[in-house]
């Protein structure tokens, strides 16, 4: 039977990859059963937003981009519409104004696993910028995959098995 430290351990290993800042086992988050939304290493949004994004004004809706239709698992429905017009700015190829949506959904909602994804999409081009944004982004949404929250005294996933999987082919 394995231990999720050697999962933690591929996780530091495959993410190590991606970026020129090296990362320790112990300081990436354990997936295992599922626990309140919470980090094991100091998280704030604001680590994920870089600082020339964090200057913009908040994004404008272009309603003439459209995604495809998703529910999004989230307790904000601006958010939710934020991750959605991200999701259309990908596959229209705008990947900059797309991660400014997803670092807004972000900003609405700390806990919204598809905003996590979406930046892990917009910032998947190597050798930008941005890559210890996405880094962070990508460790944090690994964390919220089998995260929970507490909804009239009961133990309810944050994301949908979908939002999961998605999380997962990432």
């Amino acid at each position: 039977m394995r231990k999720l430290v050697d999962r933690s351990q591929f996780i530091a290993v495959f993410l190590s990859c991606f970026c020129s800042v090296g990362l320790k086992a112990d300081t990436i988050p354990l997936i295992g059963p599922p626990v309140e939304a919470r980090t094991v290493f100091p998280f704030s949004v604001g680590q994920v937003v870089h600082p020339v994004v964090a200057k913009l004004p908040t994004p404008d809706f272009v309603d003439e981009i459209v995604s495809i239709p998703m529910a999004i698992s989230s307790g904000s429905p601006l958010a939710s519409r934020h991750v959605l017009q991200g999701l259309a700015h990908i596959q229209a190829a705008w990947d900059f104004e797309a991660y400014r949506h997803f670092c807004e959904a972000l900003k609405l909602d700390p806990d919204c696993l598809m905003a996590y994804w979406g930046i892990g999409l917009a910032l998947a081009a190597p050798n930008n910028e941005f890559t210890q944004q996405r880094q962070v982004a990508v460790m944090r949404m690994i964390e919220l995959i089998d995260a929970t929250r507490e909804v009239q005294g009961k133990q309810v996933p944050i994301a949908t098995k979908m939002e999961q999987q998605y999380a997962l082919a990432l």
